[in-house]
Formats: structure tokens, C-alpha cells, sequence
């Protein structure tokens, strides 16, 4: 049997809303936690509804915020849209809604998470763990602010006109695939998706859009032999806005 090496007095399982809720308030209440769940990149994640509040839940939201939660804040610093439903209606039927940027929302709540002090998102420890048990490697890829920088700065498709954040997709890649792999690369056609390679990242432009695209994924993994997780332009900026400001606040 395997003995994780740290004790803990609150473990959570899961990272959901209710996950992240009970995590917090162990935390902040000086508990030593851990949150435990399959994939810490996940953490957060809103469905295709990103919507908090409304008449099902608005109360439970405001009473979570009343007590200290994270959920209200954090949708006050991603909403895209708040508005009151009902409102040409009674007062008992009325009831504040807000829609997120779900992967804002998603990235600044894993940061949130990352920062509390007595609360450990058990990844790389984890990684190790389960590698020396059962033998088999769980990877995490991880960008510091100045990373994330340094990846905007980088974008080859920087100075050209009509490119759509949406179709452009950065897989950062966990090792640097070597100058080799970035050359067979670069001689592979791909048409009309374009490819480059940057030290540890994957600019990816698919003009028609990803769910279009037949880009042979198997065989760029298999030249870059190197795991990798991919954000589209959108994605990235906001990784680097919410980073710079949890940065700026420490």
C-alpha cells in the first residue's frame, strides 16, 4: 500500500465550485489541505453555460460570497455580462446573473488556488508518486509570468493583418523538442495550417478554424516527441493578464 509522505487534516476531493469552496474555507481557517483531482489543468472549469447566479442559485452564490467565498469575486473579475433577470417583474421573482469568461474564470480561480497559503494542489508530488508506485508518468507543464511574456512577445503571426485569435492555438510543450525536430517540422507541409516552433511553444494558425482542420496531430507529436497543452490567442493574454495581477497584489 502506498502512504502519501505529508499529513494532511482536510482532504477535498474534486475541483468544482463546491471543491474549490471547501478548500478555501479549510485553508483560511489554518487547516493544512490538500485538493485532490484528475487533472489539475481542469481546476475550475465552467460548462458551455458559463453562468453564475440567476434564480436557481443566485442565493446560494450571494450566501457563499457573504461567508468569505471565492466565487463571487472571482466572477466579478472575469464577467463579461451582468444583468438583473425579471426585472420588468415582482421583486420575488428577480435575481442578478452573470456569464464569465470561462477560461478566465477557470485560470484566475486555479491561481486563487495556487497563491492560499496551508492548501496544496498536489501535482508534481503527485506526478512523482504515482510514477515511482505504479510506473507510469502523469505530466505537468507549467509558465511563469515572465514565460507568458516572452511567448506574446514571440508570436510569428505578431505583424500580420487579419488574424483571428480564436484560430490561433499555442501548445506549450513540456521539454524543447531540439533544433532537429524543429527542422523536419518546418519542412512538413501542412496547408493551410501554419506551423511554428519556438523553443518550448507551438504557434499553430488554422484558418478555417480548429473543428475544420485535418492536421495530423499523431505525427507532429511524434516529431516533437514531447507532451504538450494547447490555449488559443485568447487564452494566452488572459493567462498573462490574471498572472501580472496576482503578481502585482503579492
Amino acid at each position: 500500500m502506498f502512504v502519501y509522505p505529508k499529513r494532511y487534516q482536510v482532504l477535498v476531493v474534486g475541483g468544482g465550485h463546491a471543491g474549490i469552496e471547501a478548500a478555501m474555507a479549510a485553508a483560511r481557517l489554518g487547516c493544512s489541505t490538500m485538493m485532490l483531482t484528475q487533472n489539475l489543468d481542469t481546476i475550475g472549469q465552467m460548462s458551455c453555460n458559463p453562468a453564475v447566479g440567476g434564480l436557481a442559485k443566485g442565493h446560494m452564490v450571494r450566501e457563499i460570497d457573504a461567508l468569505g467565498g471565492v466565487m463571487g469575486t472571482n466572477t466579478d473579475a472575469t464577467g463579461i455580462q451582468f444583468r438583473m433577470l425579471n426585472s420588468n417583474k415582482g421583486p420575488s421573482v428577480r435575481a442578478p446573473r452573470a456569464q464569465c469568461d470561462k477560461k478566465a474564470y477557470q485560470f484566475r480561480m486555479k491561481a486563487l488556488l495556487e497563491s492560499e497559503r496551508n492548501l496544496d494542489l498536489v501535482g508534481k508530488r503527485i506526478q512523482a508518486a504515482i510514477e515511482k508506485k505504479f510506473g507510469c508518468r502523469t505530466e505537468i507543464i507549467l509558465r511563469t509570468t515572465a514565460e507568458l511574456r516572452a511567448v506574446i512577445a514571440n508570436n510569428p503571426f505578431a505583424k500580420r493583418t487579419g488574424i483571428e485569435p480564436s484560430k490561433l492555438l499555442v501548445t506549450f510543450l513540456l521539454a524543447d523538442p531540439g533544433q532537429a525536430a524543429r527542422e523536419i517540422l518546418r519542412k512538413q507541409q501542412f496547408a493551410p495550417e501554419e506551423l511554428h516552433v519556438a523553443d518550448r511553444e507551438l504557434y499553430i494558425y488554422f484558418p478555417d478554424g480548429v473543428g475544420k482542420s485535418k492536421l495530423p496531430s499523431a505525427r507532429i507529436h511524434k516529431i516533437l516527441d514531447t507532451p504538450g497543452t494547447g490555449r488559443n490567442w485568447n487564452s494566452v493574454t488572459k493567462m498573462l493578464q490574471i498572472a501580472e495581477q496576482l503578481e502585482s497584489s503579492s
